[in-house]
C-alpha cells in the first residue's frame, strides 16, 4: 500500500476547492477535516496546511517576506518595502 504525503493531500486539497464558491467551501472543508480524522491524519494538519498556503501562493503569483528590523518600521517605510517587494 502506498502512503499518501501530506503534499499530495494539500495538492488535492487545493485543486478539488479552486473553482468553488463560498457557499460551497463551506460545505467542503467539514468533508476534508472528516477525511483526515478518518484516515488518522490530524496530527499532520500544521504541515498540510502549510504546504497548502504554499502551493495556493504559487498559483496566484504571491511571494510571501518575512522583514525583521532592530527598530520599529514606520508607516512610511512599510509602504516603501511593500512597494519594493511588490515589483519583485
Amino acid at each position: 500500500m502506498t502512503a499518501i504525503s501530506n503534499n499530495d493531500i494539500a495538492q488535492a486539497i487545493y485543486l478539488a476547492s479552486k473553482e468553488k464558491s463560498h457557499a460551497e467551501h463551506s460545505l467542503f472543508y467539514p468533508k476534508v477535516v472528516e477525511f483526515l480524522n478518518k484516515k488518522r491524519l490530524l496530527s499532520k494538519t500544521p504541515d498540510i496546511l502549510s504546504r497548502l498556503s504554499k502551493i495556493i501562493n504559487e498559483h496566484e503569483g504571491r511571494v510571501v517576506a518575512r522583514v525583521s528590523s532592530a527598530e520599529k518600521i514606520n508607516e512610511k517605510k512599510h509602504k516603501e518595502l511593500t512597494t519594493a517587494l511588490a515589483h519583485l
